[in-house]
């Protein structure tokens, strides 16, 4: 009696633990019992639009965005059919809670936002039931996404950010996922913006993912491509690049300057390049050494070492007369102050121009 007793608890307890999965921010509905749709081809085509209302942050050191996005889905269920003349028109509609009551009694695909951060987000649902059995479910979601984002090509980056989507119970020989044919339900709001960056696109990539019980299921991701607006940025980085190196570089040019005031300058030139990088790291966490910015920095203490070096060989008159030939000496000193500065801005201006073109 004692062990039918348990046995009868455990599964109350498994009901109410599934009960209470089902209902997990991102996913359509909670668990239905109502039986996979018959007479319609498999697998079944569960057509997806993505539109996207608002964008609030987004964050590159944590690979989130902040968005208001809306979903329709839409797929037919020949069980849920009726006769338009009940209602006098040729659909039912649902929303709030009563969508997901509705939905709860029907079958639904089991559809969720892979890329939800759980936790961050506030789901309102739509529900349409036209007379031939088509569903079409209507999701608003305000939320926290994650993205992958490649900052090599910063400040001339373009990324995506993307609204990942699968079927978390049926795999692909059951449930397939399509963009939906109607253009009008798919795209982002007139007004879009987000601070920094250009709206361009909106686009689909559905592929298979393998699930944790080895089996593949249907996955289609819209990317909305955006692209950074660099002009802002540049200023930031450049100016002051460009200035910390133009006294010492003045001073190495003139001849009036002995070592000792050239190597100070060429000091303080150092120092500064050093506290403008990590001013720099702190206001753009994002992109490492192999970005525009890490380049222009390293380049920026490879000049300030050639120029040191020859600040205390070839520029210093008693260093030249020790070597010889002071004619030759002193027409490869005079060609290298302006040759050195010359190669530094060459470099930096075609390293800029071959980032924004590729």
């Amino acid at each position: 009696m004692i062990r039918g007793t348990s046995f009868a608890l455990a599964l109350c307890l498994y009901a109410i633990c599934m009960a209470a999965a089902a209902g997990e921010p991102g996913a359509t509905a909670a668990a239905s019992l109502a039986p996979f749709p018959e007479g319609v081809p498999r697998p079944l085509r569960i057509n997806v639009s993505v539109y996207i209302l608002d964008l609030k942050q987004l964050d590159e050191s944590a690979g989130t965005y902040h968005g208001y996005i809306q979903l329709r889905y839409r797929w037919r269920d020949p069980a849920l059919a009726f006769a338009d003349t009940l209602l006098q028109q040729d659909f039912e509609s649902f929303v709030d809670q009563e969508a997901l009551d509705k939905l709860a009694s029907i079958w639904d695909p089991r559809i969720v936002v892979s890329n939800l951060i759980p936790g961050t987000s506030t789901i309102t649902s739509g529900l349409i039931i036209r007379s031939d059995g088509t569903v079409e479910l209507l999701q608003r979601i305000r939320g926290t996404f994650e993205t992958r984002l490649n900052l090599d090509a910063f400040p001339f980056d373009r990324q995506n950010l993307p609204v990942v989507i699968l079927s978390s119970r049926y795999a692909s020989h059951k449930v397939i996922l399509v963009q939906d044919d109607d253009a009008l339900e798919s795209g982002f709001a007139p007004g879009l913006k987000l601070p920094g960056w250009r709206i361009e696109q909106l686009k689909y990539k559905r592929e298979q993912v393998v699930a944790w019980n080895g089996l593949p299921v249907e996955q289609i991701t819209a990317n909305l491509g955006i692209k950074r607006i660099a002009g802002s940025i540049l200023s930031t980085v450049f100016i002051p690049l460009l200035l910390l190196m133009i006294v010492p570089t003045i001073i190495s040019l003139l001849p009036t300057f002995e070592m000792p005031a050239r190597l100070s300058a060429w000091a303080g030139s150092i120092l500064a390049l050093v506290a403008l990088n990590f001013t720099l790291s702190v206001r753009f966490p994002g992109p490492g050494e192999g970005s525009l910015i890490g380049q222009a920095v390293i380049l920026g203490h490879i000049y300030q070492l050639v120029s040191v070096l020859l600040t205390v060989t070839l520029f210093e008159s008693g260093f030249r007369q020790r070597l010889g030939s002071p004619f030759v000496v002193s027409e490869l000193s005079d060609y290298l102050r302006w040759a050195v500065p010359a190669v530094f801005i060459g470099v930096l201006l075609l390293r800029t121009l071959l980032t924004a073109t590729t």
